[in-house]
C-alpha cells in the first residue's frame, strides 16, 4: 500500500466532505421553515463532518506510519491535526447545542484550513525524520497542547465573526437608551410586587425606547450630555437570541482554550530548558505566544470584571486570533529557534 498516496487522498477527501458539510448546513438553515427537509440536511451535514474528522485522523495515522514519528512535526502536519481537532470539537458542540448555525459558521473554517494544507508545496509536506531538536517526548505534550488551543480559538473566532455579521443585519436603533431609562428597565425586571406595576413600567419603557430609534452615529454626538445614551446589549441579545448565543459560545470557547494555551506555554518552557538549558530566551515564538496569552487574559478579564459583551467583545476575540495566526505562522519568517518545521 502506498501510504503517501493514501495520506494525500485522505486529506483531499477531508476537504470535499467538509465542504459538503458546509453546504448541507447552509441548506438546512435556508430551508428551516420546512422542518422535514431541514432535519434531513442537518443529519447529513453532521454525518459529513463526522467523515471529515475520520478522514483527517486517518491522514494523520498514515503520515505517522510513513514517517515513524508523531505526525505534527511541521507546518503541514500541524494543520491536518488542527483540522481533525476542530472537526471533533465541532461535533461535540453540535451534539450539545443542536444548532445548525454552528455548522454554518464553523464548517467554513475547517474547509479553509484543510484546503490550505492540501495545496501546500511538497517542501512543506516532507516525510523526513525528526530534526534533533524535535526528538523528544515533549513534542507529544507541548505541541499537542498548542495545536489544541489554536483549534479552540479558531472555532471561537468563527462565532465572533458570525456575531458581527448578524449584528450588522439586525436593526439596532431601538436598542439605544438613556442611562435613566436603562436603570428604569433594570428596576422593572426586578419588580415583583404585582403585575400592574410591571405592565405600566413596560409601557413607559417601550414608549420611551421608540423615541430613541435613531442611528448610532447620531447618538454618539450627545455622549457628553447628562442624558447620554448607551447601547442596551442585554435587551439586544434577548430580542435577537442568535446574537446572544454566538456571544456566549465565543466566550465559552476562549475560556476553554485559555488554560490549554497556558499549559502549552509552560510545557514549552520546560522543553526549552531540557533542550537548550534555559526556560525562556525571548525567542520570537515564545514572545508571541506569551503576548497572545496575555491578550486572551485581558479578554477574559473584560468579560468577568467589566461585563464587556457584544460587538466590542467579538472584535477583541477576532484580534486575539490574529495574534494566534502570527504566533503560529508569522514568526516563522523571523530569525529564531522555532523556525524548523516550516519549510525546507
Amino acid at each position: 500500500m502506498d501510504l503517501a498516496l493514501l495520506e494525500l487522498n485522505l486529506v483531499t477527501g477531508t476537504f470535499w466532505v467538509s465542504l459538503a458539510s458546509f453546504l448541507l448546513f447552509l441548506t438546512s438553515v435556508v430551508t428551516k421553515k420546512d422542518s422535514g427537509k431541514s432535519q434531513i440536511t442537518s443529519h447529513l451535514g453532521f454525518a459529513a463532518m463526522v467523515l471529515a474528522a475520520l478522514t483527517s485522523t486517518g491522514a494523520l495515522v498514515a503520515k505517522g506510519v510513513l514517517t515513524g514519528h508523531v505526525p505534527w512535526s511541521n507546518f503541514y502536519e500541524s494543520m491536518v491535526l488542527m483540522t481533525a481537532l476542530a472537526a471533533g470539537l465541532f461535533l461535540v458542540m453540535y451534539k450539545s447545542y443542536k444548532n445548525d448555525l454552528l455548522g454554518l459558521v464553523m464548517s467554513p473554517a475547517i474547509v479553509i484550513l484543510i484546503g490550505i494544507a492540501s495545496i501546500l508545496p511538497k517542501n512543506y509536506r516532507g516525510n523526513e525524520p525528526l530534526v534533533p531538536a524535535l526528538q523528544s517526548y515533549w513534542i507529544k505534550i507541548h505541541t499537542t497542547a498548542m495545536i489544541v488551543s489554536y483549534s479552540v480559538f479558531l472555532l471561537a473566532t468563527t462565532t465572533a465573526i458570525a456575531y458581527l455579521v448578524f449584528y450588522v443585519m439586525a436593526k439596532k436603533g431601538k436598542y439605544f437608551v438613556t442611562e435613566e431609562e436603562s436603570r428604569k428597565i433594570k428596576r422593572m425586571s426586578l419588580a415583583t410586587n404585582g403585575p400592574s406595576l410591571g405592565q405600566n413600567d413596560m409601557k413607559m419603557s417601550s414608549a420611551t425606547l421608540e423615541k430613541n430609534e435613531t442611528s448610532e452615529s447620531t447618538i454618539s454626538g450627545s455622549g457628553n450630555s447628562s442624558g447620554k445614551v448607551k447601547f442596551d446589549v442585554e435587551r439586544f441579545h434577548k430580542e435577537n437570541p442568535q446574537l446572544g448565543f454566538f456571544d456566549d459560545i465565543t466566550y465559552r470557547m476562549i475560556l476553554l482554550g485559555f488554560p490549554i494555551l497556558a499549559f502549552g506555554i509552560i510545557t514549552g518552557a520546560m522543553w526549552a530548558n531540557h533542550a537548550w538549558g534555559t526556560y525562556w530566551s525571548w525567542d520570537p515564538k515564545e514572545t508571541a505566544s506569551l503576548m497572545t496569552w496575555m491578550f486572551y487574559a485581558a479578554y477574559i478579564h473584560s468579560r468577568m470584571s467589566l461585563n464587556l459583551k457584544g460587538k466590542t467583545s467579538a472584535i477583541l476575540a477576532i484580534v486575539g486570533f490574529a495574534a494566534v495566526v502570527f504566533t503560529y505562522y508569522g514568526v516563522n519568517y523571523l530569525p529564531g529557534l522555532h523556525s524548523y518545521g516550516f519549510a525546507v
